[in-house]
């Protein structure tokens, strides 16, 4: 079977990551986990599937490495989080009945429902826009050392035509980020919430009322609930804002989870890396990567 960008068929609940809902299996197939290894500590961010070799994230997360980052592991076709996904511990994987075993460090394709494939990170280019203080240009590609294999709970999304704008839509943000602001406490299942995308004009109006002077940047956008509870926190970063696009029914990837304040407050917008504005940059990243390889 064929997979071609945003097919999926299994239609997101549009009423249900700080407010969130448990996601289905095979719902969010283009979602990705990031095991950031620092120095002294583990770090974890969402990412997204685009093609067999590389996924898109969140500048912030990735731009310590590899100075101060020692590994990345990407973990695919993940919707529930095990226990055993603790450093220095094996990982159990019910396959065909039987309860096998294998390091932490080599997580193997099985043909469970809950089929779960982890690549290393073999490169990763961080946007040259990237500002650590305004979150400009917050957004990275890292190709995995070992091609990923499509399957029913694997697949990537679409990315947008350049400049593409979705104000006005409904989106969809998921990851396994904190549940409320100031929160230790991660889910055990992949969230999934729907947010309003807004437009520029409103979403500076809202920074305006919170305080905040700075304009949007450019390549930013604003998504969230006017009355709050429903968000991206701590720990999404780097993980997907979709839409389903009506001219082609195809699931799309808007944004990129940046930044935000605090997390489910009323009026007061999440931030976004406005993937539209970074087409060229990432067609042109793999192309040459591609042509050198």
């Amino acid at each position: 079977m064929g997979y071609n960008c945003g097919d999926n068929e299994e239609w997101i609940r549009s009423n249900r990551i700080v407010g969130g809902s448990d996601v289905r299996w095979g719902e969010v197939p283009w979602q990705v986990r990031l095991r950031i290894q620092l120095d002294n500590a583990v770090m974890q961010c969402g990412a997204v599937l685009i093609d067999t070799d590389w996924v898109l994230t969140a500048a912030h997360c990735v731009t310590y490495c590899p100075n101060l980052c020692s590994d990345i592991t990407a973990y695919f076709g993940e919707h529930r989080l095990i226990n055993e996904y603790k450093q220095s511990k094996a990982v159990q994987i019910l396959l065909n009945n039987k309860e096998r075993s294998k390091p932490y460090d080599s997580l193997f394709e099985t043909n469970h429902y809950n089929e779960i494939i982890a690549r290393k990170a073999a490169k990763v280019m961080v946007n040259n826009r990237f500002n650590e203080k305004t979150f400009e240009g917050d957004i990275a590609l890292i190709k995995v050392n070992q091609s990923v294999r499509f399957s029913d709970n694997i697949q990537p999304i679409c990315l947008p035509k350049v400049m593409e704008n979705f104000a006005g839509e409904t989106g969809f943000i998921s990851g396994f980020g904190v549940l409320k602001s100031g929160s230790k406490q991660v889910p055990h299942n992949l969230q999934i919430s729907s947010v309003s995308i807004f437009t520029t004009t409103f979403c500076e109006y809202m920074l305006r009322e919170l305080g905040y002077d700075d304009v949007v940047k450019w390549g930013k956008l604003c998504a969230g609930a006017i009355d709050g509870g429903r968000d991206a926190c701590a720990g999404d970063s780097g993980g997907p804002l979709t839409v389903r696009r009506s001219e082609d029914n195809k699931w799309v990837l808007v944004g990129i989870i940046s930044n935000g304040i605090k997390c489910g407050q009323p009026n007061t917008p999440g931030l976004y890396t406005q993937v539209s504005a970074f087409v060229n940059w990432i067609n042109a990243v793999i192309a040459n990567e591609t042509m050198h390889s």
